[in-house]
């Protein structure tokens, strides 16, 4: 696995990618809606599994639709249950995707 792809991911376990939810948290004049959609606060689990174009990938790339559609309060509770269901390779290439595709400047 790459080294960004590393950081990457234990940022994801950690929860301290900045997300707009993340950024409210410290800076509290700062809004936390999401900037793509502008629909909901960009926690986590929203920018990561529920923001629409996300969704959309993910479910190309063959990712069960139950783990997709199901409601999880921390995104580190999805995570752990994707990552049950995939091999290492998967789980490489789903972070790689996750980190290529998803995570861009709005």
């Amino acid at each position: 696995m790459l080294p960004k792809i590393k950081v990457f991911s234990w940022r994801i376990s950690h929860n301290i990618l900045p997300t707009y939810d993340n950024t409210a948290r410290i800076c509290h004049k700062f809004s936390n809606v999401c900037p793509k959609c502008k629909n909901r606060e960009e926690t986590l689990i929203h920018a990561m599994k529920d923001y629409p174009m996300t969704h959309e990938i993910l479910t190309l790339r063959g990712l069960n639709n139950k783990l997709l559609n199901e409601s999880y309060k921390c995104y580190i509770d999805w995570l752990e249950d994707v990552l049950c269901k995939l091999d290492a390779k998967a789980t490489a290439d789903f972070f790689t995707l996750l980190c290529d595709k998803i995570i861009q400047p709005p």
